[in-house]
């Protein structure tokens, strides 16, 4: 938005006039929508001495930004404190739930993960140091291991599922559905 210092009216960024008062924003202009500066007499592309009347004018677009940085700010600081109350509270929802199925708590994973890729990253940093061909066939065993990761990826969302459906099954207990399909059984039995 642009505001002219004229009128004082807002006006869309690509305008070239002020609606309100038919002033020219950037300098002088002439029929054929030349810009010349604001001090210029006559065009200067087309000589001609008909121009607008300039007017100064601000862009809107900066307040505009510096506002909704200040909300942003402001929304930041008095939500931040508890925001790190409930992602720490999630996380340690979560780091139970994982330690709950499968026995081992998911900081412990995370820190065994980070010490697999350091010894990893070592043991790639010697061989490329080491054997001559070895830097060729990187990109290679780099897309392996993407594809790799991939896989184990899915296997562990797979996995999550399923305990999360496993979990569902014993919170809930035996479904309607599962009643009536042994009822049924029952039935064709007699």
């Amino acid at each position: 938005m642009i505001l002219c210092l004229s009128c004082y009216h807002s006006w869309p960024k690509s305008s070239a006039y002020c609606g309100h008062c038919r002033r020219s924003f950037g300098g002088r202009r002439c029929p054929k929508d030349h810009l010349s500066p604001r001090v210029a007499k006559y065009c200067l592309v087309c000589a001609s001495s008909e121009l607008s009347t300039p007017t100064y004018s601000v862009s809107m677009s900066l307040f505009s930004r510096m506002i909704a940085w200040s909300i942003i700010i402001l929304v930041l600081k008095w939500t931040w404190p508890w925001a790190g109350v409930i992602s720490g509270t999630l996380l340690k929802a979560g780091d139970w739930l994982f330690g709950f199925t499968f026995d081992v708590s998911l900081s412990d994973v995370f820190i065994a993960l980070c010490h697999l890729l350091a010894q990893l990253f070592v043991l790639i940093a010697v061989l490329a140091l080491m054997l001559p061909g070895f830097r060729r066939r990187l990109s290679g065993l780099g897309k392996a291991f993407e594809k790799l990761l991939r896989h184990v990826l899915k296997l562990c969302i797979l996995l999550l599922q399923l305990s999360f459906r496993a979990l569902k099954f014993l919170a809930q207990g035996v479904t309607h559905e599962h009643k009536k399909n042994s009822n049924t059984h029952r039935s064709l039995k007699s």
